[in-house]
């Protein structure tokens, strides 16, 4: 089901060459190797995630280049990566369809209120019914409130805790 505003031009795979130009002039486009060094600062300052580097950004891409299940989709304004979700498609067990798990998302400070996230989730919404997915889920840090107030004014709702263990 193609999401108003996006220009479709091809089938229901969900690798659609959709865009969508926000009122700003924000375009939502797949990603590309071109804006690997543009995630960088996304994830470290963002999502106050340290630990991702030009290295394993070059490496996971490379990992999941042409693997159906991975999504990342950019937003662009002026010719600048300003947000990116990312996502992986995955099933459960007990559900006929698969689901997607956003692995990360995050808009630039400065572009923060003003439709860049909201484009974003509908061109991963987009995708993932087109795959055929029954949800969208994620996990977030319980200090992002605004987050979680955005992610609810999208029509996500709080079921489950995230617990992780490192290996």
């Amino acid at each position: 089901m193609a999401r108003e505003g996006f220009d479709m031009d091809s089938g229901n795979d969900g690798r659609e060459e959709g865009r969508r130009t926000g009122p700003e002039g924000v375009t939502v486009r797949e990603l590309s190797e071109a804006d690997y060094p543009a995630l960088i600062p996304l994830w470290n300052d963002e999502l106050c995630n340290r630990n991702v580097n030009a290295e394993n950004v070059a490496h996971h891409y490379a990992r999941v280049k042409g693997d159906e299940r991975y999504r990342t989709f950019v937003a662009v304004k002026g010719g600048e990566v300003v947000g990116f979700i990312s996502s992986s498609l995955t099933y459960a067990v007990g559900f006929e369809g698969a689901f997607m798990q956003v692995i990360g998302v995050a808009v630039k400070s400065g572009e923060q209120g003003r439709g860049v996230g909201t484009l974003l989730f509908e061109r991963m919404e987009s995708c993932a019914e087109g795959l055929g997915c029954y949800s969208i889920g994620m996990n977030s840090g319980e200090k992002r409130v605004n987050a979680h107030a955005f992610y609810q004014k999208l029509g996500f709702y709080t079921d489950s805790l995230c617990f992780t263990k490192m290996l």
